[in-house]
C-alpha cells in the first residue's frame, strides 16, 4: 500500500468523528436547554413567604386590677395557678363594705316601707299592700320589724284623722238637733201668735162698743209682739246654727286637704331621699359584690404582686396577669414589605415550633388571622415591616402530647403564596425593568 495515499483517509475518518461528537454536543446542550426552557414555563414552582415569629398572647396577657383595692383576707392562687372564668382568686376583707351596705340597705328599707304608706294613704286605700322587693327580704327581721311599724303608723294615723271627723261629725249633729229644737219653737210661737191674734180680733169689737176695757186689747197685740220677736230670734238661732254647720263640714274638708297636703309633702321628700339613696345602694352592693376578685379569662396566673394574707391592695393596681390559655395564643411575624402584596387574612400557613426538634413536632397548620393595616418600624435597625398573627391549629397541637404553646416562643413560619414557573420568575423583573425604562420621560 502507498503510504501516501492512506494519509488522507485517515484524517478524513478523524474529521467525521470530530463532526459527529460536535452535533452530539449541540444536540445533548440543546435538547439541556430546550427541556430546561419547557421545564421553566410549564413546571409550576410553589412560593412562599417565610418569616420568623414569636409566640404571643392574642391581644396580649390580661391584667387583672381591682377598682376600689382592699385588704387581703384569703389568697387562693399563687403564681403559675390554672384559673378557669370565674375562678376566685383574692378574698378581700368586707368588714367595710358590709357595714356600709347594710346602713344603705336599712335606709331604703325605711324610706320604701314609708313611700308606700304615704302612697296608700294617698290613695285613701284601705290597707296597705308590701311591694315585691321588701317582700323579697322576707328572712330579713329589720325589714320585717319596719314594714310592721309602718303598718301601725297607717292604722294609728288613719284613725286619729277618723277621730277628728268623727268629732267634727257630732258637733254638726248636735247642731242639727238644735235646729230642729228651734224650728219646733218657730212653729209654736207662729201658733200662739196666731191664737193672740184671733183672741185680739175677737176682742177689738168688744172694746169699740166700750163692753170691754181697751187694756186688755192692747195687752193682747202686746203679746202677739213679743210672740213674733221670739220666733224672730229662733229664726236667727236657726240660720246661727246651719252657719256653724257649714263651718263645721269646711273644717272636715280642710282636714282632709290638710292631710293629703302634708302626705304629699312627706312623699316628696322620702321620694328625694329615695334618689339619694338609691345609687349609693347599687354602689355599695358593686363594692361588696367585688370583695372576691374573680378571673375574667381562663388561663394561667404570671406576675402576681400580693404574697400574703393582710396585704394592702391600692385602688386600680394591677394585682395578677393572665395568660389565656393556647387557643387564645398567636405568632406573631414580620413580613417584610416588598411581600406583603403576597400575605392577607385567610390564608393558610405552616408554623414550625423552632423550640421542638423537628422529629418531635411536625409542621402545624394554621391561618393567617390578620395583617397590620400599615407598615412599622423596627426601632433598632430602622427596617419597614408589616405585623401578621398566625393561629396555629388548636386540634393539631391537642393531638401532640407534652407540647405546648408559651408567650415569647419562637416559631419559623411558612406562607404559601400562588404558584409560578421558573420562566416567570426569571422573565418577571427583566419585563417590570422594561417597563419601567420605557415609562420613563
Amino acid at each position: 500500500m502507498n503510504p501516501h495515499l492512506s494519509a488522507p483517509c485517515s484524517n478524513d475518518i478523524d474529521s467525521d468523528s470530530i463532526r459527529r461528537a460536535a452535533v452530539a454536543g449541540w444536540l445533548i446542550i440543546g435538547l439541556f436547554f430546550g427541556g430546561l426552557g419547557l421545564w421553566s414555563t410549564i413546571a409550576p414552582l410553589n412560593g412562599a413567604v417565610v418569616t420568623n415569629g414569636m409566640v404571643k398572647v392574642e391581644g396580649n396577657r390580661k391584667s387583672v386590677q381591682h377598682l376600689d383595692g382592699g385588704i387581703v383576707k384569703d389568697l387562693r392562687v399563687k403564681e403559675g395557678d390554672h384559673v378557669n372564668v370565674g375562678d376566685v382568686l383574692i378574698v378581700l376583707d368586707d368588714t367595710q363594705a358590709k357595714a356600709e351596705f347594710q346602713v344603705l340597705s336599712e335606709q331604703y328599707v325605711v324610706l320604701r316601707a314609708t313611700e308606700v304608706r304615704l302612697l296608700t294613704e294617698l290613695a285613701n286605700a284601705g290597707e296597705m299592700t308590701i311591694p315585691a322587693d321588701l317582700a323579697n327580704r322576707g328572712d330579713d327581721s329589720y325589714a320585717r320589724s319596719i314594714w310592721t311599724g309602718q303598718i301601725k303608723q297607717f292604722e294609728s294615723r288613719r284613725a286619729a284623722i277618723d277621730g277628728q271627723r268623727k268629732v267634727i261629725g257630732e258637733k254638726i249633729h248636735q247642731l242639727q238637733s238644735q235646729i230642729e229644737g228651734a224650728e219646733a219653737q218657730v212653729r209654736a210661737y207662729n201658733e200662739q201668735i196666731q191664737s193672740v191674734r184671733s183672741e185680739a180680733d175677737s176682742v177689738a169689737p168688744l172694746v169699740d162698743k166700750m163692753l170691754l176695757p181697751r187694756p186688755r186689747l192692747l195687752q193682747l197685740q202686746r203679746t202677739a209682739y213679743s210672740l213674733d220677736g221670739q220666733a224672730a230670734d229662733a229664726q236667727a238661732n236657726i240660720a246661727k246654727f246651719r252657719q256653724a254647720i257649714a263651718e263645721q263640714e269646711l273644717q272636715i274638708a280642710q282636714l282632709g286637704n290638710d292631710h293629703m297636703a302634708d302626705i304629699t309633702k312627706d312623699l316628696r321628700e322620702i321620694q328625694a331621699k329615695l334618689v339619694e339613696v338609691l345609687p349609693k345602694l347599687a354602689n355599695a352592693e358593686a363594692v361588696l359584690s367585688r370583695m372576691e376578685i374573680r378571673a375574667p379569662y381562663a388561663g394561667r396566673v404570671v406576675g402576681l404582686s400580693v404574697f400574703s394574707i393582710g396585704g394592702v391592695i391600692q385602688r386600680g393596681e394591677k394585682i395578677l396577669d393572665i395568660v389565656p390559655d393556647e387557643d387564645s395564643l398567636t405568632v406573631e411575624v414580620q413580613v417584610a414589605v416588598d411581600e406583603i402584596s403576597d400575605v392577607h387574612p385567610g390564608m393558610k400557613a405552616e408554623v414550625h415550633l423552632t423550640a421542638y426538634k423537628q422529629r418531635i413536632v411536625p409542621t402545624i397548620r394554621g391561618e393567617v388571622l390578620q395583617v397590620s393595616a400599615d407598615r412599622l418600624t423596627d426601632p433598632k435597625t430602622n427596617s419597614p415591616y408589616y405585623v401578621a398573627s398566625v393561629r396555629p391549629d388548636v386540634t393539631e397541637l391537642a393531638s401532640l402530647p407534652g407540647i405546648r404553646l408559651y408567650p415569647g416562643m419562637p416559631a419559623t413560619v411558612m406562607i404559601p403564596t400562588e404558584s409560578r414557573t421558573a420562566f416567570d420568575y426569571i422573565v418577571g423583573p427583566l419585563t417590570q425593568s422594561f417597563s419601567r425604562a420605557f415609562r420613563q420621560k
